[in-house]
């Protein structure tokens, strides 16, 4: 696939290198309750078949590298519907260092941009576990919009409870307004972060 850069992040497709990442990501704890599933060590050869899975086309897997040094920090996959030009869409901040604000608005402008950009998109939704209320006032913080909210559509990772999501979606025509308030955000996240650091 094209790569896509910003001056902070790219927007590329996943290296055979880059697969043992996605080893140690999938056994954290933290990272497997965010995505709702039990946290093991799987093996690279049922990681390469994940990674294999997708088509290109209908299923799109794409690795969130930082700019300089080139480092990979995240994935994020697009479920698309060729046909209707739109896409569901998630996100994976495998890097602990980078889970942060800033780091999730730079990231969402620069694969936004892909996706309205390069791959075409003319609308994106995502699905957001509806306890999970850090992700979802980022999303509405920056004005994407609330289309809906699903009641017990999903089962926890043990299988014992189900979870609510709620659903959002954006329009390409969305997007340019959206964008310059992510930017914004993201403006003031860095400086509330340099000053936190600067306080230590």
């Amino acid at each position: 696939m094209p790569a896509v850069e910003s001056e902070t992040y790219r927007i590329a497709g996943i290296g055979e290198a880059d697969l043992t990442l996605l080893q140690t990501w999938l056994a954290d704890e933290q990272l497997a309750r965010g995505l709702n599933i039990a946290a093991r060590r799987y093996s690279e050869e049922e990681v390469r078949r994940y990674a294999s899975s997708f088509d290109g086309r209908n299923s799109i897997l794409v690795g969130i590298y930082t700019s300089d040094p080139r480092t990979l920090i995240g994935i994020a996959t697009f479920d698309a519907n060729p046909r209707h030009r739109t896409a569901s869409w998630t996100l994976v901040i495998g890097d602990r260092r980078h889970r942060k604000e800033a780091t999730v608005m730079g990231v969402c402008v620069t694969l936004f941009d892909w996706a309205f950009t390069t791959a075409k998109f003319e609308k994106i939704s995502s699905r957001v576990a509806a306890h999970k209320l850090v992700l979802i006032h980022l999303l509405e913080r920056v004005g994407v919009p609330r289309e809906g909210y699903l009641r017990s559509e999903i089962l926890s990772a043990d299988g014992l409870r189900r979870h609510d999501e709620v659903l959002h979606g954006l329009l390409r025509g969305e997007w340019p307004e959206v964008r310059r308030v992510a930017m914004e955000r993201r403006a003031k996240a860095l400086l509330r972060e340099q000053a936190a650091i600067g306080l230590r």
